[in-house]
This record gives C-alpha cells, sequence and structure tokens, in this order.
C-alpha cells in the first residue's frame, strides 16, 4: 500500500523527504526510488514536477533527498520538459536547481545548441561536480554534432577540476589527432597539472608520427619539468634535426641534463651517447660537445664526471686543435 501511494501520490513523496536528518532523507529517497522501480515515467510526472518546483527552497544539503531521487530519472525526464523549463533550472539562483538542470539538459538530445558552447565551458568550471560532469557530457555532444572545434577542448584540458580534465582529456583521447597538431601537443606539454602533462607523454608518443618530431624535440628542450625533459631525451636519439645550428640550440638542454643531480643515470647515459656521436661529426661540432662536457665537469657528483671524462677525452684525441678543461697526461706530458 505505501509502494503505491509512493508511485501516485505527490504529496507522500514530498512529505517523505521533508525528514530532518540528512540519513533520513537519504533513505526516503532510496525507498521512493525502490517504490518507482518499473513504473512509467508518465505515471510518476506530477510527482516528478512537484520535486523540481521544490529546488529553489532551502539550501543545498536540504534538497539532497530531492536530487538524489531526480538525478536517476534525468534521462526519461528530460524528454517531457520543454526547453524553456530545463533552461530556467540551470538558470535558477538556487545550487539544487542548477545542478538537476544541468544533469537533464546533459540527458536531453540537442541541448548544447540551447545552452552555446561558450556556456558549457563556463559550467565545466562550476562549484557542483554534477554541473562539471554535465558540462563534459554537453561538450561531447556538441563535438558529435560538429558545433564545437576540437581545439577548443584544450582551453579545458588544464582545469581546476580533476574530474572535469579527466572527461575532456578522455574526449581528446577519442578525438581523431587529425584535429590537432604539433601546437595542440606542445600546449598539452606545457599543462601545469600533472595528470594532463603525463597524459600528453601519451598522447606524444602515440601520434608522433602524425607531426615534425624533430620540431616539437626543439620545444621540449625549453620546458622546465622533469618529465618533459625525460621525453626530449628519447626524442633525441631519432628525431634531432641534422646540422650544426640545431645542435648548438639543444647544447643547453645537454648541459642540464648532465649537471642535474636528480637526473636518472640511463637518462645522463644517453645523453653522453648523443654528445659522443654528434660530437665525431666534425671539428665545429665536437666543440659544442666538448662545451657541454666542460661545464659538466663542474658536478659534485663523482661518478658523473667518471662517466663523462671518457667522451671528452676521446674528442680530444679526435680533434687535437680543440681546447678542454681537461689535461689529457699524453698531451700533458707532450
Amino acid at each position: 500500500q505505501c509502494r503505491i501511494l509512493l508511485q501516485r501520490s505527490a504529496d507522500a513523496v514530498q512529505q517523505l523527504l521533508t525528514r530532518t536528518s540528512a540519513e533520513g532523507r537519504a533513505a526516503a529517497a532510496e525507498a521512493i526510488l525502490s517504490a518507482w522501480e518499473g513504473v512509467d515515467v508518465d505515471t510518476l510526472l506530477p510527482s516528478l514536477r512537484a520535486l523540481l518546483a521544490q529546488l529553489g527552497s532551502g539550501d543545498f544539503e536540504s534538497q539532497a533527498g530531492r536530487i538524489a531521487v531526480l538525478t536517476p530519472m534525468a534521462a526519461a525526464l528530460a524528454d517531457r520538459l520543454e526547453p524553456a523549463e530545463l533552461l530556467a533550472l540551470l538558470d535558477a539562483p538556487a545550487l539544487a536547481a542548477q545542478s538537476v538542470g544541468a544533469s537533464l539538459l546533459a540527458e536531453r538530445e540537442g541541448a548544447w545548441a540551447w545552452i552555446g558552447a561558450a556556456r558549457i565551458r563556463a559550467l565545466a568550471a562550476a562549484a557542483l561536480p554534477a554541473i562539471r560532469l554535465a558540462a563534459v557530457r554537453l561538450l561531447e555532444q556538441a563535438l558529435h554534432a560538429g558545433a564545437e572545434s576540437p581545439a577548443a577542448l584544450l582551453a579545458l584540458a588544464d582545469a581546476a577540476h580533476a574530474d572535469t580534465r579527466a572527461g575532456v582529456l578522455r574526449l581528446i583521447a577519442q578525438t581523431d589527432f587529425s584535429h590537432y597538431g604539433l601546437d595542440a601537443m606542445v600546449r598539452l606539454c606545457d599543462a601545469v597539472q600533472p595528470d594532463v602533462q603525463q597524459f600528453a607523454i601519451g598522447w606524444v608518443r602515440d601520434n608522433l608520427s602524425a607531426v615534425d618530431a624533430g620540431a616539437l624535440l626543439l620545444k621540449l628542450v625549453e620546458h622546465p619539468r622533469p618529465a618533459l625533459q625525460a621525453l626530449a631525451i628519447e626524442l633525441l636519439e631519432d628525431h634531432l634535426p641534422a646540422g650544426l645550428p640545431t645542435w648548438q640550440q639543444v647544447a643547453p638542454f645537454l648541459r642540464a641534463c648532465l649537471r642535474r643531480p636528480g637526473m636518472p643515470r640511463r637518462a645522463k647515459d644517453r645523453v653522453l651517447q648523443q654528445l659522443s656521436q654528434r660530437g665525431r661529426i666534425d671539428a665545429a661540432h665536437a666543440a659544442v660537445a666538448i662545451g657541454v662536457l666542460d661545464d659538466s665537469l663542474r658536478t659534485r657528483t663523482l661518478r658523473d664526471r667518471e662517466q663523462l671524462m671518457p667522451v671528452l677525452a676521446e674528442l680530444l684525441l679526435q680533434f687535437p686543435e680543440l681546447k678542454s678543461a681537461l689535461a689529457l697526461i699524453g698531451r700533458t706530458a707532450a
């Protein structure tokens, strides 16, 4: 009998959700949803509309029960409300109305067009998680409809809220990379949030063949963050453009890698290998390499000095006309 009452009486539903404690309201919402299971939404529509009408009263916490009932019904309810009703909820001063309105709009086909891309991006920075989640879903709808550029996602990728970032990065990963390019890669690599940086590193590796890897490398060598510097070292081996100017351009980066105490030994060994290989091309390349190695001799880490001295000695033997801070025994004796 109670089950039938909750299905047919809007007043009974409202009465049950006015319990004083948060626990009581949560239990009431659970009981209502259980009673409504399998019932046609048109039968429940008077109760649902009554709940919507009450969202503007009281603070957000007091509305938790109504929100808990309305949110699971959003998919069925959204199609039964007029666009003006849905937008009125989103524009309401009460946070509870905004939260439910956003959830309803996210379920309504074409709702992104009523709101507009600029406002959807603003909603993605809202204080309430439900609104941010709805904003990402609306943005996804706009993207699929071709009404929003994938490049617009880049502006939200480094958002302050982790759930917004996760949703936006998922959309970026699902979008054909042809919509992006080198500048987009660099922009994500410049992100402040660590999770976005990690995504960017994987994104670079997955789509490296689609961009000018040498140009990307020359951007990354200027990056201050260790994770991106490690990626730059990976690119050095296969994608460093030929020629003395680019070799000179990456020299400060190589010097910084060798002198950084926290840089992994394997990464430093790869840098030394590049200095050895490129330095043997000719005297001009060797002079750059020797300059890097000379400066790196100042490191306080004995093992680092021991590792770079053989490379420096090798270059000096091949190009005896070049000067170095390292005094070779054989040359001194001579």
